[in-house]
């Protein structure tokens, strides 16, 4: 071989070793990223399901996430959830929230929920008392309990 290919091989080589350097930086970086906003994606958390069975036990209703309010009485006023005696066994949650959002409004319906179930009258304020109990952020709750 060549002195001028040689010098090639060697300098693709060293370029080569540069992209994969670059590549696995990216990465790092990437992972690293990840790593600081999981916690609020939610990913490696307890899934809304698991929350209340948590707090609970088995005895859940079910969690439809949805946008349509016509399900919580037609009023678009609702916190990013709601439960309505009408479909007692049901919690509608907005899909849209952040992970410490959601298990707020989770945490706040499920109280609803027991409320409901025990002929317990309907008050936001134990509902919030309850989710700050299992563990929910109620500090930008909206409700003033305190």
């Amino acid at each position: 071989m060549d002195e001028k290919t040689a010098k090639m091989l060697r300098a693709s080589a060293t370029s080569m070793s540069s992209v994969w350097l670059f590549s696995v930086g990216m990465l790092c970086g990437l992972f690293l990223f990840l790593s600081s906003v999981t916690p609020e994606l939610g990913w490696g958390r307890p899934s809304a399901q698991e929350l209340m069975t948590t707090a609970v036990g088995e005895d859940v209703p079910e969690i439809v996430f949805t946008n349509d309010w016509r399900n919580c009485g037609g009023s678009s006023g609702h916190q990013g959830g709601c439960f309505s005696p009408h479909t007692p066994d049901t919690i509608y949650v907005s899909p849209n929230l952040r992970y410490t959002v959601m298990k707020y409004v989770v945490l706040h319906e499920l109280a609803h929920y027991e409320q409901f179930k025990n002929d317990v009258e309907i008050n936001e304020c134990d509902a919030d008392a309850q989710a700050r109990a299992w563990g929910a952020d109620t500090s930008g709750s909206g409700y003033k309990c305190d």
